[in-house]
């Protein structure tokens, strides 16, 4: 359900920001990595400090909810700033301009998000990595 306030209808970016959750933080709401990014979607809380105001804060990154909404704002910009390239998008919202040579997180996100689509479509899939 609030997957679905965040994006509507549509499956295939409802489980791609599932996707990004289980490669960024493993669904561990309070997990912080050393540069600082924080959550679920694992968002560089500083970066974009001024999208965690209407939340009362940088403290909000830590509430899934609000996570889930700055990250999922922040990956559709990155999105529409590369062209609508959802690749390109990806790799912009795991480091910026300098990660265009890192591909295996787009390839692990782009599995991930295959993987939930089969789960969604009533196919069984292996839990086995």
């Amino acid at each position: 359900e609030v997957l679905r306030s965040l994006v509507g209808s549509e499956m295939c970016i409802r489980d791609r920001l599932l996707a990004v959750m289980a490669i960024e933080s493993s669904f561990h709401p309070y997990v912080q990595s050393q540069a600082g990014a924080q959550g679920l979607m694992q968002v560089m809380t500083d970066i974009h400090a001024q999208k965690y105001q209407k939340y009362g804060g940088k403290f909000a990154a830590f509430d899934p909810l609000t996570n889930m909404r700055v990250g999922a704002a922040v990956l559709q910009e990155y999105i529409k700033l590369k062209g609508g390239s959802i690749e390109q998008g990806l790799l912009f919202y795991l480091g910026g301009d300098n990660m265009l040579g890192e591909t295996d997180y787009v390839a692990k996100v782009l599995a991930e998000q295959a993987r939930l689509d089969q789960v969604a479509a009533g196919i069984q899939v292996s839990t086995q990595p």
